[in-house]
């Protein structure tokens, strides 16, 4: 671990550094000593262009800032441990299910990641972090300028590294301007590590919601999070459906269910294609959402909607009859 005091004035020219062994801890020694540097650090700024992430919006946790170790992060390790995206001491794997296709993982205690955003007005919002985590007990929390703004928020067990869920603090209160957002990783779970995490979002209702209305391509875009009416027998087992995998498939079980869908920016929706497993009942109902809280029938004949969320209910059709999805498409 890198232990670090900023703000040393030094001269030029040659001298001399000396390293006291102060006190001694609880083993009986201070400790062990691998190597020391002197650097000059690099002013942080926002990655990669230096501009401030504007807020309401959405930040990839990928997209730290730029300064290095113990001034936009710290990470237990010096080098990346997943090999991609940037080469920095922090740890980023490549992932389909993530929002940017990448996501910060390898998290034990301690570790931090640092954001500048700019504020744009006053308010009280909503701060949202797309997370994943294998067993219980990771936590961590979200400063905004060094005051803690959530407390500590526990990451769920969703079942796989990159089956991801949504942990939400509203009421969060915010001036506007330039500020500085820490993601902290407080605790360790049963993992060891306190969680996957993919990217975090400010909005303020619906107006934040709606801000960069994304309209769908011949592919559809991977949601935020899948939630299913079985999903403590089979958590994350919805992915399956939206995994753009017709070799695998989201069943249901017998007497009725649902199935929901939760994307970062809202989509304009013409069409919902779901591709049924042999044998699998057809019968659905969808709604959609910009809110979570008011719902309409999706009409396929009717003009196009903007939705965040969609809720596609399975009816009870009899013991023997069950959805099984191989894939859900938009259009």
């Amino acid at each position: 671990m890198l232990v670090q005091k900023t703000g040393v004035s030094l001269s030029s020219g040659i001298q001399t550094v000396r390293v006291e062994m102060v006190t001694a801890g609880s083993s009986g020694f201070v400790g062990a000593f691998d190597w020391f540097r002197a650097v000059t650090p690099v002013a942080q700024s926002a990655y990669s262009s230096g501009t401030p992430w504007a807020m309401p919006g959405t930040v990839e946790m990928e997209n730290f800032d730029i300064g290095g170790e113990g001034v936009a992060y710290h990470d237990a390790s010096t080098s990346n441990e997943g090999g991609k995206y940037r080469a920095t001491g922090v740890d980023i794997a490549q992932d389909a299910n993530a929002g940017n296709g990448y996501v910060v993982g390898w998290t034990p205690a301690g570790e931090w990641l640092e954001y500048t955003v700019n504020i744009t007005t006053t308010g009280t919002y909503t701060l949202e972090t797309r997370v994943a985590g294998v067993g219980t007990g990771g936590q961590f929390r979200i400063r905004v300028n060094g005051t803690d703004q959530t407390g500590l928020l526990s990451v769920p067990n969703t079942g796989a590294w990159n089956a991801y869920q949504l942990v939400q603090k509203t009421g969060v209160s915010l001036s506007s301007g330039i500020q500085t957002v820490r993601g902290e990783m407080v605790t360790a779970g049963s993992s060891r590590q306190t969680g996957a995490f993919d990217l975090f979002r400010i909005y303020s209702g619906a107006a934040g919601k709606l801000a960069g209305v994304r309209t769908v391509q011949s592919v559809s875009p991977i949601p935020l999070d899948v939630r299913t009416s079985n999903e403590k027998s089979r958590p994350a087992a919805g992915w399956l459906a939206v995994d753009r995998d017709f070799e695998t498939a989201w069943e249901g079980v017998p007497g009725g269910g649902w199935l929901v869908l939760v994307y970062d920016l809202p989509v304009v929706l013409d069409g919902i294609r779901i591709a049924w497993e042999d044998g699998s009942s057809t019968n659905v109902q969808c709604l959609h959402s910009l809110d979570a809280g008011t719902w309409e029938t999706f009409d396929a004949e009717a003009v196009s909607v903007t939705a965040r969320y969609l809720w596609l209910i399975f009816p009870d059709e009899g013991p023997d009859a069950f959805p099984a999805i191989q894939e859900i498409r938009l259009e």
